[in-house]
């Protein structure tokens, strides 16, 4: 009553939803009663879609004419006509209309469902299946009709069944079961409810069993007005939801959805505007009723006993007898089998063989002990949870497939020759999860439409295929427990890669590299290009030896109009002509003007095998070897220059007189060089820098005093935080492990004793300390100087900072702490620095910012 806002003067026009039976007419004839006595005129238009297809609607305009000006038998000519007469003589009259089972758009604007049509205080409810057409027609509310909960149900049903509010103690299960099967729906308990009124409990017992199996026709009629209004292939969706996907999650459906061509993202919007189909917790639900109305269509298709002509099988005794059988024909579109509920089915080798029209086919229950001789070459969906054979048939042609799935199959390879594979244009996922008897993809992948790669738990692949040029719509690659080493070159290929899952361990160690604002190439960058790519031509010396690894610089930039945000950046290394078997990312980040790329490989990162080695050191018949690097790049990326330089350990001799030199927006490229000689652990520090170079710069002594008593092992004091206004994008799991700026601080000892003496200076940014096991609770720090971030603090220990006092705290704050990042001042002098996923704007600064500084 709300939504009709009687008080108000204005004119209103509210809306009521829902699907067939839910009692919205019931509602409106409710409402009509209760508040016709405040209008100076009213009337009750019922049945508008019947009776428009039926007659058209001039003999509606005439009813809502004579009820609403009272003057006998109106003569309405014509439809026009009849328009002219509402929107002429009611604009002056306070009046209550009902429309009622409105369809089309159309029949709203001939029944004078309009605001200026109508005289002040008019109030006009519509009831409708589609809320669409309300939402078009701009109404002033819609109020969405809900099944009734089961008490209320409860005592409709008795009303209708008994004529009394409760049941006999013999009829109280059955009236329950009885509620329970309508499921809320208003028109099925009314229809139930009068069915079994004064009959016998046997009679009840045998209509629930017949419910079961038949539902009751009169509730089916009405629900199926709805589905009869529907397209060609919003039908086919509801069809496929009722028999397939109720309850299943969208992102579940959609895609598959999709490969059926049926465009599922409209259809879905017109199913639930048409209220057949709802959206809770991102799950398709559609009530019992709707989904019995929509499997007792496919059943219609055919005979009773003949389930193999139907579209659709997904019963499991229909399926089975199908197939073991083989009575398959070319009127089943799609098979859905979640579990056949007996182990060993024997299914008939050839039952695929008849279904030519087949284009989805699940199947969840891995027990099969069945070895099909063929498979429709129609299959666009294919997902064969437990795949029982070690191939699939040599005669399915599967050019339509679109998305394959075979996980925790016992596929060994998937066809025994290669034509199979260059027949799959149309495929966009492949999935091969748990496939560990899995041995051999094809040498090379050439399929143009793939999106997504998934070998997760493929424990007997060694290598990936090479990836075609064509390749330009992989997304996500999968290859986490695998035995997979090393990516091919041709990884490079695949320019809008965004996800790579499983290799990134492997890797961590030995590259390093960071992103920050800035246009210019280093001098010390020896090598440098205009453009995506530079080449270097190198005598062959005896310092082959003592190469320690190869930085690369580059400068990028969005185009124009253009914003870089999340779009993976690769960078490729190639020596004499062939690319080497890795990449690496920029990883997700954000960029709207240039920044560099900083990157960085050690020696035993780049030679992870023999081959790599010699490969790299190969030489041409005068002595020269040629280097190269190339940076792939999306369409929103514009790769300026690079730079190159392969580093010797002679070079880490330049670090005295470079350091000092750094620029206000460039980053010395080899800060974290030396600890190659000596390990990845090594203090930066210990090759001897002057007390000169930087104010803040600690010398070797007092970096080794301070450690010695922190007990903190490869760590450098932090005399200040950075400022400045730029952002910086770093990623910890790489950078802070091997760049000097940002060393991985590991706590080996028990420092209860000593917490508080970290130098008196210290800031302790989030996400980067590690604890060991041993360190104890309840740790002290005194020192009032220090920065501490709870927000940003995660524990890796498990008995650690458990909880941390600090007097210019608040009583105590639980904290948890894993990283501590430090960014010495003389290394950014104008920069702020933060965690890779965001910029320090939102970051660092503003968690500083916010807690203020302690004490």
């Amino acid at each position: 009553m709300s939504h009709l806002a009687l008080e108000s003067n204005g004119v209103r026009i509210i809306g009521i939803w829902g699907t067939g039976g839910m009692g919205k007419t019931t509602l409106a004839r409710v409402v009509y009663s209760m508040i016709s006595n405040q209008f100076e005129a009213c009337s009750f238009v019922a049945d508008v879609r019947e009776v428009c297809k039926k007659y058209g609607i001039l003999p509606l305009q005439q009813k809502l004419l004579n009820d609403l000006l009272i003057l006998g038998d109106m003569n309405v000519k014509d439809i026009d006509n009849g328009v002219y007469m509402i929107k002429n003589r009611l604009r002056h009259k306070k009046i209550l209309l009902i429309i009622d089972d409105v369809n089309e758009l159309d029949q709203l604007n001939k029944l004078g469902a309009k605001h200026h049509w109508l005289g002040p205080g008019s109030r006009v409810i519509i009831t409708t299946r589609d809320v669409k057409l309300l939402k078009t027609q701009k109404v002033d509310g819609i109020y969405e009709a809900e099944v009734l909960s089961n008490d209320e149900a409860f005592h409709l049903f008795n009303l209708k069944a008994f004529d009394k509010e409760h049941p006999t103690k013999d009829y109280l299960e059955l009236s329950q079961a009885f509620v329970h099967y309508a499921n809320g729906l208003p028109l099925a308990i009314e229809v139930l409810g009068s069915l079994m009124n004064r009959r016998s409990t046997s009679e009840w017992k045998s209509e629930l069993d017949r419910l079961r199996e038949f539902p009751e026709r009169k509730i089916l009629n009405v629900l199926q007005i709805s589905y009869d209004g529907l397209h060609e292939t919003e039908k086919k969706i509801f069809l496929n939801i009722a028999c397939f996907f109720n309850h299943k999650n969208q992102e579940t459906v959609i895609p598959i959805l999709d490969c059926l061509e049926l465009h599922p993202k409209i259809g879905l919007s017109t199913l639930i505007e048409k209220s057949l189909i709802k959206l809770q917790n991102n799950q398709l639900w559609m009530h019992d009723l709707l989904q019995e109305m929509g499997r007792d269509i496919v059943r219609k298709e055919c005979p009773e006993d003949q389930p193999e002509k139907r579209s659709r099988l997904w019963l499991s005794e229909d399926i089975d007898n199908v197939f073991t059988n083989n009575t398959g024909t070319e009127a089943i579109q799609g098979i859905v089998l979640t579990f056949l509920g007996k182990e060993g089915a024997h299914w008939n080798r050839e039952s695929f063989s008849k279904m030519n029209r087949l284009k989805l086919l699940i199947i969840e229950d891995s027990h099969l002990m069945y070895d099909p001789k063929y498979l429709p070459n129609h299959l666009r969906f294919l997902n064969w949870h437990g795949y029982p054979s070690k191939n699939l048939p040599t005669s399915f042609l599967p050019n339509k497939l679109i998305e394959l799935h075979l996980c925790f199959s016992n596929i060994e390879r998937l066809w025994t020759d290669t034509k199979s594979w260059e027949m799959l244009k149309k495929l966009t996922v492949l999935n091969l999860k748990g496939c560990k008897n899995l041995k051999s993809l094809p040498r090379k992948f050439e399929i143009e439409s793939l999106k997504i790669l998934i070998l997760s738990d493929c424990s007997k692949i060694k290598t990936i295929p090479e990836f075609g040029e064509n390749m330009r719509h992989v997304t996500e690659l999968h290859f986490d427990g695998t035995a997979i080493t090393k990516l091919p070159a041709s990884i490079g290929n695949l320019s809008v890669l965004a996800s790579l899952s499983g290799l990134s361990r492997k890797y961590e160690k030995g590259r390093y590299d960071v992103v920050f604002p800035g246009s210019e190439i280093p001098e010390w960058f020896s090598h440098q290009c205009m453009g995506h790519e530079v080449n270097i031509m190198e005598l062959f010396s005896h310092l082959h030896n003592d190469w320690i690894g190869i930085a690369v610089c580059v400068v990028f930039c969005p185009r124009p109009h253009h914003q870089i945000h999340g779009d993976p950046v690769l960078c490729q290394l190639s020596a004499n002509g062939k690319k080497f078997s890795f990449a690496m990312s920029t990883g997700e980040m954000v960029a709207s003007s240039d920044h560099i790329w900083l990157l960085y490989f050690l020696s035993q990162y780049v030679e992870k095998e023999e081959e790599d080695k010699k490969l790299l050191w190969e030489c041409d018949a005068n002595g020269f070897r040629k280097i190269g690097i190339e940076i792939n790049s999306p369409n929103s990326c514009l790769v300026k220059k690079c730079g190159l330089r392969v580093v010797y350990k002679k070079d880490i001799e330049d670090l005295n007189s470079t350091v000092g030199q750094c620029s206000n927006n460039n980053i010395i490229p080899y800060e974290g060089l030396k600890e190659s000689m000596n390990g990845f652990h090594s203090a930066l520090l210990d090759s001897g820098m002057d007390e000169d170079l930087d104010e803040g710069v600690p010398n070797n002594s007092k970096t080794k005093k301070s450690l010695d008593s922190s007990r903190i092992s490869k760590s450098t004091p932090l005399e200040s935080v950075p400022t400045g206004n730029q952002p910086c994008w770093m990623r910890a799991a790489r950078l802070y492990d091997g760049l000097d700026f940002g060393r991985q601080v590991e706590v080996k000892e028990d420092i209860n004793a000593d917490f508080n003496r970290f130098p008196s200076a210290l800031t302790l940014a989030p996400d980067y300390l590690t604890m060991a096991e041993d360190c104890r609770n309840d740790t002290k720090c005194k020192d009032s100087s220090m920065f501490l971030s709870p927000h940003n603090l995660h524990i890796m220990s498990k008995v650690f900072c458990e909880r941390y006092h600090h007097p210019g705290l608040e009583g105590e704050r639980n904290l948890r702490m894993s990283f501590v990042a430090q960014l010495p001042k003389w290394y950014f002098p104008n920069h702020k620095v933060c965690p890779a996923h965001e910029p320090l704007g939102v970051g660092l600064e503003r968690q500083l910012t916010r807690l203020g500084k302690f004490g």
